[in-house]
C-alpha cells in the first residue's frame, strides 16, 4: 500500500507538503504542484488511514449511538434508519449498548466520534455528556423519552411517556374498564407513571412484575397468566412494551381467555408487528424513529456544513399516538 512518502518521492516534494495537500490545506505550494500531488496519489492508489486523518483534521466521520437494548424491535427500527442516514453523509456508526453513559463519555474524551446520539431513556440526562466533549467539532444530540424535563444544553427530539400512558388509560376507562393490571416486567419506571395516572382516573390497579425479562414474549405470557389469578380479576391488561403485550395475547389464548371479549390488552411502543397480531394489537405509538432521524439529521448538517455552523441547543417535542385496534372493547357485562 502506498504511503505519503511514496507520493512525495513520485512528485519530488516533501512528505509534509503531500500531507497538507491531501488534507485540503492551500497556500503551502503552487496550484500546479497541488495537482501533481493529487494525481500521483490517485495513480498510486494512496489511501489515508482513518486514525491519521482524524488526528490531522480533528474529525473521525463516526456517529456513536448510545442505546440500551439495540436488539429490541422498538429502537432497532430507529437504529437502522440512523445507520442509513449516517452512511448517506459519509459517516460510520459506532453502537454503544451500555446501560449507563460511561462508554459515551469515554468515546467523547478519546475523540473517537464526531457525533454522539443519546438514544436511550431519560434524554434529560444527555446534558451530562457535555462535560466530556474534548473537541469543538464534536456534537451531542438526543432522542427518546423526556419524563422530567427535556435537555437544556443540546439539541434533542423527544416525547413524553406520561402522555402516552395517560391516553391508553383514558381509552380503557372510556370503554368502562375499572380494574386494570400493568405488566411492568422488571420495572424501569413506567410502573410509577401507571400508578399516578390510574389513580387520577380512580381505577383499581395492580402492577405485575417478573424477575427476568430476557425473553420479553415469555415474560408477557407469564405476567398475563399471573394477572388471571388476581382477585378480583382485572378486565384489561396494559403492557410496558409491545413485546409483553404480544406475549400476553399468547398467554391469554393458552388459558382460553378471549381477547377482547373476556380481556382487553394494550401495548406500548407501536412496533410494526402489532398490526399483524391476532387480533391486531391496540398500542401507543412512541416516535422513536422520527426523533432519532430529526436529531441525527441536525447533527450531520452541523458537522458537514460548509459554513461550519454550530448546532444550537433546542428541543423538538413529538406526540405519542394511541392506535386503537381490535384488542380493546368494553369489559364483559357485569364486570
Amino acid at each position: 500500500m502506498a504511503t505519503i512518502r511514496d507520493v512525495a518521492e513520485k512528485v519530488g516534494v516533501s512528505p509534509s507538503t503531500v500531507s497538507r495537500v491531501l488534507n485540503g490545506r492551500r497556500g503551502y505550494c503552487s496550484e500546479s504542484t497541488r495537482r501533481r500531488v493529487l494525481d500521483a496519489a490517485r495513480r498510486l492508489n494512496y489511501c489515508a488511514s482513518a486514525p491519521a486523518r482524524a488526528l490531522v483534521q480533528g474529525k473521525t466521520n463516526v456517529v456513536a449511538i448510545g442505546c440500551e437494548s439495540p436488539d429490541d424491535p422498538h429502537p432497532a427500527q430507529m437504529l437502522a434508519a440512523a445507520q442509513r442516514l449516517a452512511e448517506s453523509h459519509g459517516f460510520h456508526v459506532l453502537l454503544s449498548p451500555a446501560e449507563d453513559s460511561s462508554d459515551l463519555v469515554r468515546i467523547l474524551r478519546e475523540q473517537r466520534a464526531d457525533i454522539v446520539l443519546w438514544a436511550r431513556s431519560a434524554v434529560e440526562l444527555a446534558d451530562g455528556l457535555l462535560d466530556a466533549v474534548s473537541n469543538p467539532q464534536q456534537v451531542v444530540v438526543a432522542a427518546g423519552p423526556a419524563n422530567t424535563a427535556p435537555p437544556q444544553g443540546i439539541f434533542a427530539a423527544y416525547w413524553i411517556d406520561w402522555e402516552g400512558i395517560r391516553s391508553a388509560l383514558q381509552h380503557l376507562a372510556a370503554l368502562g374498564h375499572r380494574r386494570i393490571a400493568f405488566l411492568a416486567g422488571a420495572g424501569q419506571g413506567k410502573d410509577e407513571m401507571f400508578k399516578v395516572e390510574a389513580a387520577k382516573l380512580k381505577l383499581q390497579m395492580h402492577v405485575v412484575y417478573v424477575d427476568s425479562e430476557v425473553d420479553k414474549f415469555a415474560a408477557g405470557a407469564d405476567m398475563a397468566q399471573h394477572a388471571l389469578r388476581l382477585q378480583p380479576r382485572p378486565t384489561a391488561l396494559f403492557a410496558r412494551n409491545d413485546e409483553f403485550a404480544i406475549g400476553a395475547l399468547h398467554g391469554l389464548n393458552e388459558a382460553g381467555v378471549k381477547v377482547p371479549d373476556d380481556m382487553s390488552v394494550v401495548g406500548y411502543g407501536g412496533i410494526p408487528a402489532t398490526g399483524y397480531c391476532h387480533p391486531p394489537l391496540t398500542t401507543v405509538y412512541t416516535p422513536f424513529l422520527e426523533c432519532g432521524t430529526i436529531a441525527l439529521q441536525a447533527a450531520l448538517q452541523a458537522c458537514t456544513s460548509n459554513t461550519k455552523s454550530v448546532l444550537q441547543p433546542a428541543t423538538t417535542k413529538l406526540e405519542t399516538h394511541l392506535m386503537v385496534r381490535a384488542t380493546t372493547a368494553p369489559p364483559p357485562r357485569g364486570q
